[in-house]
């Protein structure tokens, strides 16, 4: 019984969440590089903090814990930001393939029901219909 209730233990200490493993590595390792693109890096600390940052735009935007958001863009520095974000916020981020139409995008997130989706500068955004944002 003793040896069950220290492996549960063990275990519980050993799972946490995204967003609190990257509040730690931004506390202890700040200005290392944590992600590298064509356009540059982003340390750490950046990462934590764009990503919170974010995630307080999305939370004012209205989106809820458990929500969908959409994510069209390529990979790079600009989506992990977004992805992060999205999971900081509670909500459940709905990646999309940078290289499928709008119409198809739009077909995608409304299946998600995602309210709301980020893309990227060079991303038309999708015809979602009433009650949803893009940008």
């Amino acid at each position: 019984k003793i040896e069950e209730e220290g492996e549960d233990m063990l275990r519980s200490e050993l799972i946490q969440s995204v967003s609190g493993l990257l509040t730690a590595q931004a506390k202890d390792i700040g200005d290392a590089v944590a992600l590298r693109d064509g356009h540059g890096s982003v340390s750490y600390r950046e990462l934590a903090d764009r990503s919170a940052r974010l995630a307080g735009h999305l939370r004012e935007a209205g989106v809820q814990p458990g929500d969908s958001v959409g994510v069209y863009m390529a990979n790079s520095t600009v989506w992990a930001v977004a992805m992060l974000a999205t999971v900081r916020a509670g909500a459940v981020s709905v990646p999309i393939p940078a290289k499928v139409t709008p119409q198809q995008a739009a077909f995608m997130l409304a299946a998600a029901g995602a309210p709301l989706a980020f893309l990227a500068p060079d991303r038309r955004a999708p015809a979602l219909g009433p009650g949803h944002a893009v940008g």
